[in-house]
């Protein structure tokens, strides 16, 4: 898989965000939905929250249509959404809005930056030192992407995407359910000093065991 197609815009650095869904240094194998073949995508849902500003990667995304339709008049009446809603169904296959199933989604706009090759992923701390560890990237911390968008159009209709470059991490979060490992040292830290010792001369299965 590739950037094939329309025209690629240049190149912009986000805003900082909230990131879900990551897997930028262990791509996710998928199938294409017509040839079946297998192909590596790496990616994350951006997570903004509503009311701040995304004029910037608006007009990137315009950038691609435009370069995809230069004449206003041969543009498709209808575009699959590229800046999808966390409080509505509307963008959701199930109807359910993203919000009410996945951590972090209520209140924000969520956007899709995938790749076909793997981004470079840095920390704001050192940003000449790659970040190896796929626990350090995970979902709940925060990262400006450097990103471009093209235009597509196939079975699916047409639509804009975002593709990540490269990604720099900025800061931990509260990891996402399933989306980030804590550290032992938060785990274990109300034992750090205990002396404890299991009583079970009270306890009762019920059956359990």
């Amino acid at each position: 898989m590739s950037k094939k197609g329309f025209p690629v815009t240049e190149s912009m650095v986000t805003n900082e965000m909230r990131i879900a869904f990551v897997s930028l240094l262990k791509p996710e194998v998928k199938k294409h939905p017509v040839s079946r073949e297998e192909y590596k995508q790496w990616g994350f849902a951006g997570l903004i929250p509503k009311g701040e500003d995304i004029a910037a990667l608006k007009a990137l995304a315009m950038e691609a249509v435009k370069k995809a339709w230069p004449d206003e008049k041969s543009r498709p009446r209808k575009f699959n959404p590229t800046f999808k809603d966390g409080d509505s169904g509307e963008h959701t296959k199930d109807g359910v809005p993203a919000g009410e199933k996945w951590d972090g989604f209520a209140n924000h706009i969520y956007i899709n930056f995938i790749s076909y090759r793997a981004p470079g992923v840095v920390h704001q701390r050192d940003i000449k030192t790659p970040i190896m560890d796929p626990d350090e990237v995970y979902g709940g911390c925060y990262g400006r992407a450097q990103v471009c968008a093209q235009a597509y159009q196939n079975q699916s209709g047409s639509g804009v995407r975002f593709y990540v470059q490269n990604f720099m991490k900025t800061r931990d979060g509260e990891a996402f359910s399933g989306g980030g490992k804590q550290k032992a040292e938060d785990a274990f830290a109300s034992f750090a000093s205990a002396n404890d010792s299991w009583d079970t001369s009270s306890d009762s299965d019920n059956g359990l065991f």
